[in-house]
């Protein structure tokens, strides 16, 4: 779960100073251009957090990895 160990609650003010001068306006104001209470903040945060990585896992994923037997071939004909 990398909302537990990533884009933690007690993460908001680190990422917040990664931000551009303009996102840093963005999430301090809101549509109207008013400040952001600390709760709207922690909302927008929230909100945020979930378009910074995708939460679709994959059930299923088929990756062609071994290369061993070709690995080794190179090798024998190599010494």
């Amino acid at each position: 779960d990398f909302f537990r160990n990533v884009f933690k609650p007690s993460d908001e003010n680190t990422y917040f100073e990664a931000l551009s001068d303009e996102r840093k306006a963005h999430w301090n104001l809101d549509s109207d251009d008013e400040p952001r209470s600390a709760a709207d903040r922690t909302k927008y945060y929230e909100n945020w957090k979930t378009f910074q990585m995708s939460d679709h896992l994959p059930m299923w994923v088929e990756l062609k990895v071994d290369f061993s037997e070709r690995y080794l071939r190179k090798l024998a004909e190599g010494a």
